[in-house]
């Protein structure tokens, strides 16, 4: 992994009663790299959740990964897919819902 500087912290400013933070494309490409986010797919279950040990088991094998992939609990009915192949990404968000 290249090394990269850290990302200096921001101040929130308000929108109407909103707080906001605005980063620069060039900060937010860093923190893709800081966070191994380049080739993540979030997947979205709309009915139903399966198990998350199947999924782990099923994606890749469905999937045809070639390169490691991580999956994880993002948040309620939705799973962060890492990738540490581009291909696999590619495959990945080619293939329809």
């Amino acid at each position: 992994m290249p090394a990269v500087e850290p990302i200096p912290v921001k101040q929130v400013s308000y929108n109407n009663g909103v707080p906001r933070i605005v980063w620069t494309e060039k900060e937010v490409d860093m923190m893709n790299i800081i966070e191994n986010l380049q080739y993540a797919v979030v997947g979205k279950f709309s009915y139903g959740w399966p198990d998350l040990d199947e999924l782990r088991i099923q994606i890749p094998k469905q999937c045809n990964v070639k390169g490691d992939c991580k999956i994880g609990l993002l948040r309620k009915r939705h799973i962060l897919i890492r990738f540490t192949r581009e291909e696999d990404f590619i495959n990945m968000m080619s293939k329809p819902a």
